[in-house]
């Protein structure tokens, strides 16, 4: 009886371990690829803060200030 008992807690332990480390390996595998696609983003200067401060508005100036 507890043969059997261990038994199939091994093997559900084993199955368990098996889909953890498919599911890190995918998760590996995502962030590689996002990483790759990353670099190949380019931004006019090279930086998003920087482009934000210098991006031209298409919001009309109210009274000499800005909408914001």
């Amino acid at each position: 009886m507890y043969i059997a008992i261990g038994i199939i807690f091994g093997f559900l332990f084993t199955g368990l371990l098996i889909i953890h480390y498919l599911d890190y390996r995918e998760e590996q595998r995502n962030q590689k690829k996002f990483k790759e696609n990353f670099e190949k983003f380019s931004t006019r200067t090279g930086a998003l803060s920087n482009d934000r401060i210098n991006e031209r508005t298409t919001i009309p100036k109210r009274n000499g200030k800005r909408n914001t």
